[in-house]
């Protein structure tokens, strides 16, 4: 199936729907009409962003290696991009079946025009599809963390900079480290290294 017949496929579903199943609603942004955007393959799967008045979804498709039919409804699972994982939720729709969908818009009325939800939807695809920048890590986070698995030492790298500077050679800096239960029973992080 191409992408302009799983795009057309979905946008039929989907004003049928709205026409016998939501007209009247006012959850419905009436300047808003339904659109398929960006549908393309991605690991052997359709996928693209879906725009009706009262949503705006990332859609996932099963392929013909899916079966995704006794999956109950509801239940979540992830999913791989490069630029990040999103979680998806089990649908179901009269004249599409079983897909996931991860919400991105609902409801719809921050939207004024249809070019502004398109805009956003392109937008949350290109982004979706491109590798993020690599996160500089943080490392009293990580220094926190592994002193609550048991390493000990991630404390006396924070000593050790405190006392001597984080370039100073690391044979000139101190090597009394402070205990868990110095830790637990109050003691400073610099009074414990001088022996306070």
């Amino acid at each position: 199936m191409s992408d302009n017949s799983t795009a057309s496929r979905l946008e039929a579903c989907f004003q049928k729907i709205e026409e016998e199943q939501m007209k009247g609603m006012p959850i419905l942004n009436s300047a808003i009409g339904v659109e398929a955007i960006g549908f393309q393959e991605y690991r052997n799967r359709k996928m693209g962003v879906m725009i009706t008045p009262w949503f705006m979804s990332l859609f996932l498709l099963p392929s013909s290696d899916d079966n995704w039919d006794d999956l109950p409804l509801g239940e979540w699972h992830k999913h791989d991009f490069p630029e990040k994982t999103c979680q998806f939720v089990i649908n179901k729709f009269d004249g599409l079946g079983q897909c996931q969908t991860h919400a991105i818009h609902s409801p719809m009325f921050q939207f004024n025009t249809q070019q502004e939800a398109r805009d956003v939807a392109e937008q949350f695809l290109a982004n979706l599809m491109e590798e993020a920048e690599p996160q500089e890590v943080d490392m009293e986070a990580e220094r926190l963390q592994r002193f609550l698995n048991g390493d000990e030492s991630a404390l006396l790298e924070k000593v050790e900079e405190v006392e001597t500077g984080p370039d100073q050679p690391s044979s000139e800096k101190q090597q009394k480290t402070p205990s868990r239960r110095d830790l637990l029973r109050g003691a400073s992080v610099m009074g414990s290294a001088h022996g306070d």
